[in-house]
This record gives structure tokens, C-alpha cells and sequence, in this order.
């Protein structure tokens, strides 16, 4: 994913800018720009350059420029200048992720660009759609677009053009990304090409360092070191450090691929040293995600363990980062809105004191008639207050119940939060504790499948529902790691009734792991010989919309285990226990159809304790 993101970004930088110092140039445009006021096709084309310029910027001053372009060329009919605001606004809104009206503002100016069958125009238009299906995750849809703008481009003649290379670029980053690296590659190599022959030296270092990341993938190897040596010697010499880390990475991993383990390390190291000096996180969270995993297949236990944390802890502040600058940019266009309204208001309030002043002379004659006015607007008033009155209080009530349902969100995805540390750290101890005991083995099996399950658990963990078939998965995961540390004394079995096999029903996101847990470490733990954990997802007879979640452990029981708790001497209080309680709590809060909870006590023969049954009860969304 990272990847991908990272080579269409430097591609799209490339189309719009080449090797022009667009800050240099952007300062001349609005030098320009303030120089002239005229509203004509002039300040239009400058307006737009401008845009052009920040295309990558979703600031607010970028929409009001195209805004101001867009409402000019509609003024004066300037229909080259509506085609090109249309795009710069759909380019702002791409930008902002507010993909429904960039496709709105694309599609508009398309259709201008062919009423006036301007070639050059259709294709930035169907080029921009292509852009934003494939943000979409539509890459047929793109890789078609894309195509049509090739040959446009054929049919022009431009067959050695920079334009042409920057859609060849993108076409082969769609293919990438659905995994077809051979037609990634032939575009690729046809980028370079046209790169080599038009002298374009941005174009050749990008192309390079594309094409090593695609044979990488095709198992071609040594082909990719040769490609990747060369962008190295480029990317060094014209000073292009937004390459160097994804360079020295993908070199490493090559190295690692033909079995030179020591100069791979070595590179991914210095690529890790690049994109931190950089604030390159993506490049540097795929560096350590490497080594990590080859130090646990070298058996090189604390090395892994190093940089899996390092790894993770790069991924999840991306992820807080990310959170955190949404907020601050929320927060900044609230304040925004505020001071221009004090200022209109302020405005609004000096234009009445100059008509206060004007109209002095016709003071009397106002009063009389706004008593009149008064007079007949207090009749009406009487008998609508009552009306007004419930409407407001009828609104207050809806408030408050909008504001319980955000605060009950934010609360349950604050306990979301916690959980999911409370889960990464317990399985850490574990590979810990193998290192230690120089269990190589079996710390080699827990770290590859600690990661499945790291991976799991985050994808997860912004999610207030997820399907069944993604519960099951990351209870498999989890199950194996416990089966892995029980050695042989511990089975489990999960069982989906055939008739909801058949749905595609949602619930509640980290519901049943925790349960899960509980039975293994309360009932599990303690007991002798063999342990087994068996789970049943069924439909609930009397209503279809309601799964019943059996969770079955044969371990010593609640009461057995209470005892046991009450003799240990408390450390700590169970996290998970009450994280879970109140959870639920949330999730119950308001619904008629609440989450149900039983607890059984399960006896042999002999009525001796014979283990526990859990039974969650759960309304359930079904989807299309």
C-alpha cells in the first residue's frame, strides 16, 4: 500500500511541476496576480496557473482562487477558462479526499473539453477520473481512462512526450497495485524509454527505482539490482533525496532475495537512517517491517524483537499523526469561520450606524410606525408562542439524545483504543519469554504469526462493526498463538452454522475475543492434561436477526478459579475483565435490543466442575 501511494504521489509531482522551482515560479504568478485586478482571460489563465502550482495543497485560498477563475470565465464566456477552473476546483476536492464532487467537477469540465473536441483538455479530464478511480480502489475503471488517454496521445503524434510518459507511469501503478507486475513493468520500461530519449533525468530516476520495486515482485532479481544501482549513482548526483530511501530499500531487500543477507541488512538500514532524517514514515515503516522478519528467520531473536516494536510504534503514530492533524485542521476552520463572521457582523454594524445617522431626521415618524408593527406583531406572536415553545423544547430533546450517541462513540472507541494495546503487549510478553528460554523455534513460529495478528487487530481497530467472517479470522489467529504457547495440551474448534455462512451479518468489532480469553486463561490455565476451547456461531431460532455466540472451555470452572484468584497474592486488576464489562455497557446504551451475556457452570456425571459456557447473544446488521 505504502508503495504504491509513495510512486503515484512522486509521479504526480512530476506531471505538474517537472523541474521547474514551482515555489519560485508560484511567487511570480501572484506577483502577477496582484498586479492585475482586471477581471479578463489574462487574470483567468493566471488564476489558474497558480492552482496549477499548489496542486497539491488543500488549502483554502487554492478553491477561492479557481472559484474567482471559474466565475470570471462564465462572465466573459471564456470557455478554455472554464474547462481549466472546473479541473482546479475537482483538483482541490481530490486533494481534500472529497472524491464525489472532484468526479462532479472533472466530469463537467470533460464534457466542455469535448463539445470543443480539445484534446489536450479530454485527456487531463479523463486523466484526473483515473486519479480519482484509483484512490477509489476502481482500477479497471482507471486502467480504461488511462488507456483512452494513451491513445489520444498516440493519435496526436505525442508518442515521445513527458505527457505521455506521467499516464504510461500511472497506467503501470494500476496494474501494480492489482498485482499484474508484468504489465507494470512493460509500461515501466516504456517510461524509460521516452525518459532516456527526451533527456529527462527526474523521469529516469523515478522510472528506475519503479522498475526495481516490479522485478523485486517478478523474482528478477538480479535485474532489479542492476536497475536500482543505476537510480542510486542518479538520485546521489542531482541531489533527489525523495528517492534515496526507497532506493536504498528496495536494494536491500533485493540483496536479501539472492541470499547477501549482511549487505541487504546494511541497505535497509540506511534507508530506515534516510527516511527518519527525512520524515519519510512510509519507506521507514516498510524497512523495519523487513528486518524484522529477516532477523527472525536468521534466529536473530532480539534484533526482530527490536525493530517489530520499532515498526509498530512508527505504524500506530502515523495513525495518531494522521488523527491528530484532521483535528487541528477542523479546529482551524472553525476558528476561521468565526473571525469572519465577527467581522461581518462588525460590518453589518457600522452600516446600521450610518443609516442611524442618515435617517435621524425621520426618527419620530419610524417609532410610530414600528409601534404599529409592534402592535399587530404581538397579537401574532401571543398565539404562536405556545407552538415555538414545544418546537424548541422538542429540539433540545433530539440534542441531547445526538449528543449521548457521540459521547457513547467516543467512549467506546477510547476503550477500542486501550484494548488493542492491552492485546499487542500480552502476545509480546510471550515472544519475550521464548527468547528468553532460547526457544528458538517456537519464537520463530509466534513472531510470524504475532505479526497476522498485529496486522489483524489494527485494521480492526477503527472499526465499530466488522463481518463474521473477519471475527473468525482473528480469532483463528489469536487461538493459534495460545495453541503455540500451550504446546500440545491445547485444541480448539469453531463451528458457523451453514445457514449464516450464507449472510453476510455484521457485529460489534473485538466483542467475542475477549470472552475468548477469559476461558482460557481462568479455565484453561490450571487444568491438567488435555484443554479445548470450542466456539459455535448459531442463528437464534425464534428471531433470525440475533447470532448466538456459544464459547465452551472443559477447564476448571469459575468457582475453582475464583479460589485460586483469592490465594495469589494481586498485582494488578485484569484490564480486559472490566474494559469488557464496560464496553458492553456502551454498546447496550439506548438499544432496545441489547447485547445479552450468560454465564454456565458445566457439571459431569459425578457433578464435578466440568468446565464453563459462554452465551452472547447479538443483534446483528445484515448487509447486501
Amino acid at each position: 500500500m505504502f508503495k504504491s501511494d509513495c510512486i503515484k504521489m512522486v509521479c504526480f509531482v512530476w506531471i505538474v511541476l517537472a523541474s521547474v522551482n514551482a515555489e519560485a515560479q508560484n511567487d511570480s504568478i501572484l506577483i502577477k496576480l496582484k498586479n492585475h485586478p482586471q477581471k479578463d482571460s489574462l487574470r483567468v489563465e493566471l488564476l489558474v496557473d497558480a492552482c496549477v502550482n499548489a496542486a497539491f495543497s488543500a488549502d483554502s485560498s487554492v478553491l477561492n482562487m479557481a472559484l474567482e477563475a471559474q466565475a470570471i470565465s462564465n462572465k466573459i464566456g471564456y470557455e478554455l477558462g472554464k474547462i481549466r477552473a472546473l479541473n482546479s476546483i475537482g483538483n482541490y476536492y481530490y486533494q481534500r479526499s472529497l472524491y464525489v464532487q472532484a468526479i462532479n467537477h472533472y466530469l463537467k469540465a470533460l464534457k466542455l473539453s469535448e463539445n470543443r473536441n480539445d484534446i489536450d483538455n479530454i485527456i487531463i479530464g479523463k486523466s484526473n477520473l483515473a486519479n480519482v478511480y484509483n484512490r477509489l480502489n476502481k482500477t479497471t475503471e482507471s486502467i480504461q481512462l488511462l488507456k483512452e488517454c494513451n491513445n489520444l496521445l498516440l493519435n496526436k503524434g505525442d508518442s515521445l512526450t513527458q505527457k505521455r510518459a506521467a499516464i504510461l507511469t500511472n497506467l503501470a501503478t494500476a496494474f501494480a497495485s492489482i498485482k499484474m507486475h508484468d504489465t507494470a513493468a512493460f509500461y515501466y520500461e516504456t517510461v524509460y524509454e521516452i525518459c532516456t530519449l527526451k533527456d529527462i533525468t527526474i523521469g529516469i530516476a523515478i522510472t528506475l527505482s519503479n522498475l526495481g520495486s516490479e522485478y523485486y515482485e517478478l523474482q528478477r532479481y538480479n535485474q532489479a539490482i542492476q536497475v536500482l544501482e543505476k537510480a542510486e549513482v542518479l538520485v546521489n548526483k542531482m541531489g533527489y533525496d525523495f528517492l534515496r530511501a526507497s532506493v536504498n530499500k528496495s536494494l536491500g531487500k533485493n540483496y536479501i532475495a539472492i541470499n547477501q543477507k549482511a549487505k541487504g541488512i546494511k541497505f535497509l538500514q540506511k534507508a530506515v537512517s534516510i527516511a527518519r532524517e527525512n520524515k519519510d514514515a512510509n519507506n521507514a515503516i516498510e524497512s523495519y517491517e523487513f528486518l524484522y522478519k529477516v532477523y527472525a528467520n536468521q534466529k536473530d531473536y532480539y534484533n526482530a524483537y527490536t525493530n517489530a516494536v520499532l515498526y509498530h510504534s512508527l505504524k500506530d503514530s502515523i495513525y495518531n499523526l494522521e488523527k491528530d492533524k484532521t483535528i487541528f485542521e477542523l479546529n482551524t476552520q472553525y476558528q476561521t469561520e468565526k473571525k469572519e463572521q465577527t467581522i461581518s457582523l462588525l460590518k453589518k454594524d457600522n452600516q446600521v450606524k450610518a443609516l442611524q445617522n442618515e435617517q435621524k431626521n425621520y426618527l419620530i415618524v419610524g417609532i410610530v410606525g414600528l409601534l404599529l408593527i409592534g402592535s399587530f406583531s404581538g397579537f401574532l406572536f401571543f398565539t404562536r408562542y405556545r407552538v415555538q415553545q414545544q418546537n424548541t423544547l422538542l429540539a433540545a430533546k433530539v440534542s441531547a439524545v445526538e449528543f449521548e450517541k457521540d459521547k457513547t462513540r467516543m467512549e467506546l472507541t477510547a476503550l477500542k483504543s486501550q484494548m488493542n494495546p492491552h492485546f499487542i503487549f500480552n502476545a509480546l510478553n510471550s515472544i519475550q519469554e521464548f527468547i528468553i528460554l532460547n526457544d528458538k523455534k517456537k519464537a520463530n513460529q509466534f513472531m510470524g504469526k504475532y505479526a497476522d495478528l498485529v496486522r489483524s487487530t489494527l485494521q480492526m481497530s477503527d472499526k465499530e462493526s466488522i463481518t463474521l467472517d473477519e471475527e473468525v479470522k482473528s480469532l483463528e489467529l489469536y487461538l493459534e498463538l495460545e495453541k503455540l504457547r500451550f504446546e500440545d495440551n491445547f485444541n480448539y474448534r469453531i463451528h458457523i452454522a451453514e445457514a449464516l455462512q450464507e449472510r453476510n451479518d455484521r457485529l460489534p468489532a473485538m466483542l467475542i475475543q475477549p470472552y475468548v480469553e477469559n476461558a482460557i486463561k481462568h479455565g484453561l490455565l490450571h487444568q491438567q492434561g488435555n484443554k479445548m476451547v470450542t466456539i459455535d456461531f448459531q442463528i437464534e431460532l425464534n428471531n433470525p436477526s440475533i447470532i448466538k455466540c456459544i464459547i465452551e472451555d472443559n477447564g476448571i470452572g469459575r468457582a475453582r478459579s475464583a479460589e485460586l484468584n483469592a490465594m495469589r497474592i494481586k498485582k494488578h486488576t485484569s484490564f480486559s475483565t472490566g474494559a469488557t464489562q464496560k464496553r458492553l455497557q456502551l454498546l447496550n446504551k439506548g438499544k432496545d435490543n441489547a447485547i445479552v451475556v450468560a454465564f454456565e457452570d458445566l457439571k459431569d456425571h459425578l457433578g464435578q466442575a466440568n468446565g464453563t459456557r459462554v452465551t452472547l447473544r447479538i443483534t446483528t446488521i445484515q448487509s447486501d
